[in-house]
């Protein structure tokens, strides 16, 4: 078996088995531990397990700028509650809500230096109204800390031992 076709096998399990932890937490405590923004920040554990895009610090802040300031542009745009936009409709606050968030967003990664882009997702996700309660970016925060946590179990105690 080919160097790539290893790689592409112990991506698909590893980050397979990241989001089945938090989905099986998801099915059993009926709250949004998985989420669209997820699948790109497993990736980036599977595939750039040291970089400092993935660090604790990008990793987490990232998320938190991402929920906050996707929160702020729901209240600002007096979005708290609508219901999301793909159930009430396209609607010119949703929209400027979302291009508001991510300029934001984009500015508070780069001014605190915690650049990690599935943060965008995870302010979209909020902006948009999907996911817009405080609990729900609660849940939300916990499941990229537990997340971050599997990850870096799993580099650091299994992978390491098999390489």
């Amino acid at each position: 078996m080919s160097n790539k076709i290893k790689l592409a096998f112990t991506n698909f399990v590893f980050t397979g088995s990241l989001l089945s932890t938090l989905g099986a937490i998801a099915l059993v405590l009926q709250q949004p531990f998985v989420f669209p923004s997820l699948g790109p920040t497993a990736f980036l554990f599977a595939t750039k397990p040291n970089a400092e895009i993935t660090s604790a610090r990008n990793t987490i802040f990232g998320h938190l700028v991402g929920a906050i300031c996707g929160y702020i542009s729901l209240v600002f745009f007096g979005l708290t509650n609508t219901p999301a936009m793909i159930v009430s409709g396209i609607s010119i606050q949703f929209i400027l809500a979302a291009v508001f968030s991510i300029a934001l967003t984009s500015f508070f990664m780069i001014l605190f230096s915690v650049e990690h882009p599935p943060a965008g997702a995870t302010t979209l996700i909020i902006s948009l109204g999907i996911l817009h309660t405080i609990p729900d970016i609660t849940v939300l925060m916990v499941a990229v800390i537990l997340l971050y946590l599997q990850a870096r179990f799993v580099n650091n105690y299994i992978a390491n031992k098999h390489r």
